[in-house]
């Protein structure tokens, strides 16, 4: 009898110790990220160069893709007179403050200011901006000839059928009368009106969206085709970009890409979501009866199975939510047992590390 009254007093005495005693000493997990990083797109615009996908390993500075901008050139060969606004401001706000962002005076000062009133009547007596034209005054010993692209069309009612010309050549002078031909024979019923040389007026040149980046200051000689300014779509709020290469931050893991070459994107939308190195921890699940065992700050062991390496590790945090509850089965029945929550890990060494890969926990 004493005997017994001796066993039952020592299994009280095991059932009375705490459940830090009784706990494992590894738990099995794997590596996560809990704090996933959204690069959004600053502005507008279409994916280009497309660098990365998920799953793909990026370095900090390593691109991810472009956001094509707009870019205006210059119609005209002259002179860059003024460069109005500064980056980020909206090209319309600069439009409607100074007339346009940028204003070339062109090489050629002189402009013909024409009509097609007087131009033979057919079919081919209609101009269009871009069209070369030939010029002519005077006859005999005074005759001059010259050459022009038609830059400006009316479409207004009340002033159709004038255009504009850029003389290109001819020694023509401010106030003559030129006859103006839609070949360079000058032949008979080829003619498209008459005009009268006046001074070429800058040309204003603007866009749509915020001023991205200028490539052009005041005084600088441009050629026709010379790239003037970038824009881009929505609002940089005054703010400087570099260029339109979209980089990462940091050494990361692509989590999430839905991009497309040449698909569209608007501000803000998101481009990929990543996962910072500096972020990943190891997470093991420990059921309540063994959550004592573990407080933030405590030093573990974890082993990585993919090169059975081992790396110190300090308990980072412990959730307060609980898992999926299960009993002693497993089978996550009403008859509830004990609840599991999720412990994360810092480590410091990554290099290799990926997101997913099985770890064991070793307590001290």
């Amino acid at each position: 009898m004493r005997r017994i009254l001796t066993l039952i007093l020592a299994l009280a005495l095991v059932l009375a110790l705490p459940m830090t005693a009784l706990a494992r000493e590894n738990y099995y997990g794997t590596v996560v990220c809990e704090s996933p990083r959204v690069i959004s797109a600053p502005f507008g615009g279409v994916v280009k160069d497309l660098a990365v996908r998920k799953g793909s390993l990026l370095r900090a500075g390593d691109p991810i893709c472009t956001l094509e901008t707009k870019k205006v050139f210059s119609p005209v060969a002259g002179t860059v007179t003024a460069v109005m606004g500064r980056i980020g401001d909206s090209v319309e706000d600069v439009k409607n403050r100074d007339g346009g962002v940028v204003y070339i005076t062109p090489a050629r000062a002189l402009t013909l200011k024409a009509s097609t009133k007087r131009a033979d009547k057919n079919e081919g007596c209609y101009v269009a901006v871009g069209q070369t034209v030939w010029l002519e005054s005077g006859r005999g010993a005074t005759l001059k000839t010259g050459s022009g692209v038609v830059t400006n069309v009316a479409t207004e009612e009340d002033n159709l059928g004038e255009y504009y010309v850029q003389i290109s050549d001819g020694p023509f002078v401010l106030g003559e009368k030129l006859t103006v031909y839609r070949t360079e024979a000058r032949e008979l019923g080829t003619n498209l009106g008459t005009g009268t040389v006046q001074q070429t007026n800058p040309v204003a040149l603007t866009g749509e969206g915020a001023l991205f980046k200028t490539h052009v200051k005041a005084g600088d000689t441009v050629r026709a085709g010379t790239l003037l300014f970038e824009t881009v779509a929505g609002s940089l709020e005054g703010a400087t970009w570099k260029d339109s290469v979209i980089r990462a931050g940091q050494d990361a893991i692509v989590s999430a890409c839905d991009l497309a070459e040449g698909s569209s994107v608007e501000q803000y939308a998101a481009l990929v979501t990543l996962y910072p190195a500096d972020c990943l921890q190891a997470c093991v699940i420990v059921p309540e009866t063994e959550l004592s065992a573990f407080a933030v700050g405590t030093e573990v062991k974890i082993g990585f199975a993919f090169d059975e390496s081992q790396r110190d590790g300090v308990v980072a945090g412990i959730s307060f939510l609980a898992e999926e509850s299960k009993d002693e089965s497993g089978t996550g029945s009403s008859a509830l047992t004990y609840a599991e929550y999720k412990v994360y890990i810092d480590f410091e060494d990554k290099e290799g590390i990926r997101t997913g890969m099985f770890v064991t926990v070793e307590m001290p």
